[in-house]
């Protein structure tokens, strides 16, 4: 994929051409009557931006890189910036200046030109009568990262892709309407669509082996919402109906183009695995009705409830069609097969309900309580049907077996999930400056899995916790503020190996603001997690602890200084199961990162500025990494309203562990700025 394609150019030209023409209609548009006379044209040009039609301003100009050398997966799957005549920013704003329909529109654009995340926003209202906005986004996701998910690495054979890539291009738009905005009734409507399409790299598994195959991924979602919202003094309600339709389409192949060995090369059960052909085709489309409900009412001028509902039930309907060949092996059935065809069909039904309620009680002026329940219950009913067709069948260790093979299996699955929170937080104000409070959690949830006509032999989990909550606020003079929050944890089982279960933190934030022009802002944030369980062994340890210093003397127009520094370490323990022996190991995992950001604006002249700083990303423990990201920026304006823009970033990224996905690149950009 290229990126910036010829489409996107031709339309940024156009684009580009209509906004520059947009741009001198606005300046050489008549003033409005009560504008000064035509003779006087820098009296006219003070006027206040509320009086002009237009306002805004366009940035646009052109974009070449310059690569001293690197991997150029590894730059696009973390930078992905590129070549080509791009529309960095608009943001214009048309005003009505008499009766119309409208009374003002807003467009803003960010980054087109074949840039990784474009962004279009337009929105029109017309005061107490409607607002109707619409947002439009274009993600090239793009992830290549030659060491993730790859085990042929450690095997030192020559691998350059990684096992899990994507390609894809994204697109989301929303359209919203709300009609009485603010009123008494105010009903609204929404559309939302997302879908996704490109090229990838996934794995065909097959038993005893995985093998690089490429993908193709196709999927979209559109969904439908219409409510509106009821407001009273003491009460305010929200009724949304809606739905969606949700299709999604993947194909993974391999083939013709020789024998792919796999991420195997040794012998299984005496034979040497090889895929020359695989073709598997997943189909899935789901249509899903919901709603929800909500409400906010204040009864008495010491209470406060609200609550929420939201219940939808998807279903599912599912296909899979596979086609392979080469020598595969079925260790359990201890035969081997040239060919294999496999068709399956499943349906699903998901309903999911859920919802949450909220009471704030101020009993006394310098107590407030806060209670709150929240409930998600998400079940699972499927059933499934699969047909297998094996053909060049052979035993293996002396096993004598038919040459073709036909097997049909169904399955029928329940699976529940019944989630639980209870919170309860007292805050007391000991002091007009201090603030202080106390609370308490409690979690408790389920899971069940399995085959609804044996009940006794599903497999069953729980989480059970109680969390103990403090916390204070401490409002000093001199413009210094410092917030301190605690948890304490003690739970008897977990859902997941990785979930918080007998777990300590702690985070302060402090905020110091000495003059007018100066803000100083620091946290530390501390976490230490352990799960005892003898098949787990879990130990977790992180620390972050950020400063950042912003000074703007004299509100920032002749000098902005904005420093920041993070430093976070983490460390983790468990056990874990290596497969195909099934034997523990010991997963350990330890970090120690710095980043540090500095960014100086200087104003020059009037209008005139000059930018500079960067950010730098030092990591060390586990994957020892170096991420480096210099900038500067300059603005010179050569007429009234249009002024020259020039930039410059540059990357350099490298690890200490695979020194193959280092890449280093200069970004230059240059252009125009048309202000209205």
């Amino acid at each position: 994929m290229k990126t910036a394609s010829s489409n996107n150019r031709v339309a940024l030209v156009v684009l580009v051409s209509a906004l520059w023409a947009a741009a001198g209609s606005a300046q050489q548009q008549p003033a409005p009557a009560a504008a000064p006379e035509p003779q006087q044209p820098a009296q006219a040009a003070a006027a206040p931006p509320s009086d002009r039609p237009v306002t805004g301003s366009i940035d646009f100009g052109y974009r070449w890189t310059v690569k001293e050398y690197g991997n150029n997966n590894m730059y696009r799957s973390i930078v992905n910036l590129g070549d080509g005549p791009k529309l960095f920013d608009a943001a214009l704003s048309f005003r009505s200046l008499r009766p119309s329909y409208t009374d003002r529109v807003d467009v803003q654009l960010n980054s087109w030109g074949g840039e990784p995340y474009s962004t279009a926003r337009v929105s029109a209202r017309k005061e107490g009568i409607y607002e109707l906005g619409f947002v439009y986004r274009n993600i090239s996701y793009y992830n290549n990262i030659p060491s993730f998910a790859n085990p042929l690495l450690e095997s030192g054979l020559p691998s350059f892709d990684s096992q899990n890539g994507y390609d894809i291009h994204r697109r989301l738009f929303d359209v919203t309407l709300d009609i009485f905005p603010n009123r008494r009734f105010s009903p609204y409507f929404v559309y939302s669509r997302s879908a996704g399409t490109g090229p990838g790299l996934l794995t065909f598994v097959g038993p005893g082996n995985e093998y690089l195959s490429n993908r193709r991924i196709d999927d979209a979602v559109n969904i439908f919402r219409a409510g509106s919202h009821l407001n009273f003094s003491k009460a305010n309600f929200t009724l949304e109906f809606g739905g969606s339709r949700f299709r999604d389409d993947l194909r993974v192949f391999y083939g013709p183009g020789g024998a792919n060995p796999g991420n195997r090369r040794t012998p299984l059960l005496g034979e040497t695995l090889r895929l020359d052909s695989a073709d598997q085709q997943y189909g899935g489309g789901s249509t899903t009705f919901f709603t929800r409900h909500s409400a906010t009412l204040r009864p008495f001028r010491w209470m406060d409830l609200s609550g929420e509902f939201l219940f939808n039930q998807p279903s599912l309907n599912a296909t899979l069609r596979e086609l392979a060949a080469g020598n595969l092996v079925s260790s359990p059935d201890l035969r081997r097969n040239t060919g294999q065809t496999v068709t399956g069909t499943a349906q699903a039904l998901r309903p999911h309900p859920s919802g949450t309620a909220s009471l704030v009680l101020r009993p006394l002026d310098r107590l407030r309580i806060v209670q709150s329940y929240y409930t998600d219950r998400f079940h699972l009913s499927s059933f499934s049907a699969l047909n297998q067709n094996l053909t060049g069948v052979a035993g293996l260790l002396g096993f004598v077996l038919p040459p073709a093979v036909s097997e049909a299996n169904t399955n029928l699955v329940y699976f529940s999930s019944n989630y639980n929170r209870y919170q309860a937080e007292a805050m007391f104000d000991l002091h007009p400056r201090v603030t202080v409070r106390g609370g308490y959690r409690k979690i408790w949830s389920e899971v069940l899995h399995g085959d609804p006509s044996d009940p006794e032999a599903a497999d069953r989990g729980r989480q059970r916790q109680q969390v103990a909550l403090a916390g204070v606020d401490v409002r000093l003079p001199a413009n210094l503020t410092l917030f301190g929050a605690a948890e304490v944890s003690s739970g008897d089982s977990a859902l997941v190996r990785t979930s918080l279960l007998d777990y300590q933190r702690v985070k302060v934030r402090g905020r110091w603001k000495p003059l007018k022009w100066a803000t100083v802002n620091g946290t530390l944030a501390l976490l230490r997690n352990f799960n005892g369980r003898p098949d787990i062994n879990l130990a977790y340890r992180s620390h972050e602890s950020s400063l950042s210093l912003v000074l703007s003397p004299r509100g920032g127009r002749r000098l902005n200084l904005m420093l920041d520094y993070m430093h976070s370490a983490l460390a983790s323990d468990m056990f874990i199961i290596l497969v195909p022996f099934f034997n523990r190991d010991i997963s350990r995992y330890d970090q120690n990162g710095h980043q540090v950001g500095a960014y100086v604006n200087l104003g020059l002249t009037k209008n005139a500025r000059f930018d500079f700083g960067g950010s730098m990303v030092v990591v060390d423990g586990s994957r020892p990494t170096r991420f480096y990201q210099p900038q500067a920026d300059l603005v010179l304006p050569f007429r009234s309203k249009v002024s020259w823009i020039a930039g410059w970033r540059f990357y350099d990224f490298n690890e200490t562990q695979f020194r193959s996905e280092a890449f280093r690149s200069h970004l230059f950009l240059t252009g125009l700025r048309i202000t209205m």
